[in-house]
């Protein structure tokens, strides 16, 4: 793969796939630090996990297209395909929660809540892979046409 390949590749993924989890973030990290967000509205946690899983779920799910348009990987499709990325969506709501105990033991943040939180936290960004992928299924398969006979 020539790097001018691998720039286009790149530039694809950030056009079409990184911004969905980059606007959480940048609205997550806006909310926290210029307007307090999380001390003043109890449970804003709860919709930014939610949203944060939708948006890894749909990074992936892009990821995987742009790959395959490029020949990098094969067509993943159908039940494969909605494990790999709630999967991939768990994952990273693990290592969100890893960051967040980072953050606290080595800056001094509270940014994790006790036990309940953490496990809440982390089931609220797989659901909203689930969410996504419910989605992304229903929209492949034309939910709301109409089917003429």
């Amino acid at each position: 793969m020539w790097k001018s390949e691998n720039v286009e590749i790149a530039r694809e993924i950030g056009r079409s796939a990184l911004w969905a989890p980059l606007a959480i973030f940048v609205a997550h990290v806006i909310l926290s630090l210029a307007f307090n967000g999380y001390q003043r509205i109890p449970g804003l946690d709860i919709p930014m996990h939610l949203l944060g899983g939708m948006a890894i779920a749909f990074f992936f799910s892009r990821l995987l297209d742009i790959l395959r348009d490029y020949t990098i990987v094969d067509r993943v499709d159908g039940l494969l395909r909605a494990i790999f990325l709630i999967a991939l969506t768990a994952t990273a709501a693990v290592l969100w929660e890893f960051a967040e105990y980072i953050s606290d033991h080595s800056f001094g943040t509270q940014a994790q809540g006790d036990l309940e939180d953490t496990l809440l936290d982390m089931l609220l960004g797989i659901l909203g892979g689930f969410t996504m992928v419910s989605f992304l299924l229903l929209a492949k398969h034309g939910y709301g046409k109409t089917r003429h006979k």
